[in-house]
């Protein structure tokens, strides 16, 4: 799992994330790969447009926030904090049906 500098725990259903590790000046001072398999937990991930350097809010998954299934490129800085580049933003949410509660997603 990986945490924020806020200690929020990060992660998706499934993760499989380039992980590059940044100085405050934006150069990467390490990197790699990891996969997380079936990380349920809440997460909260924000993202970094890479043009105009504004960070927003990107979700929590706790079945009535956006949350990414995929998330392909992570930014770690110095500092800790984590950042969400690109990957596959889904618009999920919980509904009941006479089935019991199913998730509707939309890109």
């Amino acid at each position: 799992m990986i945490y924020a500098s806020d200690g929020t725990r990060v992660g998706a259903h499934s993760l499989w994330a380039r992980v590059l590790v940044m100085d405050p000046l934006g150069r990467i001072v390490a990197g790699g790969e990891r996969f997380e398999e079936d990380a349920e937990e809440d997460f909260v991930v924000r993202r970094l447009d890479p043009g105009s350097g504004e960070v927003s809010f990107l979700g929590r998954y706790d079945g009535t926030y956006n949350h990414a299934d995929f998330i392909t490129d992570l930014v770690v800085l110095a500092d800790g904090s984590i950042y969400a580049l690109g990957g596959t933003t889904l618009n999920c949410q919980w509904r009941e049906t006479r089935d019991g509660p199913e998730q509707e997603c939309v890109d």
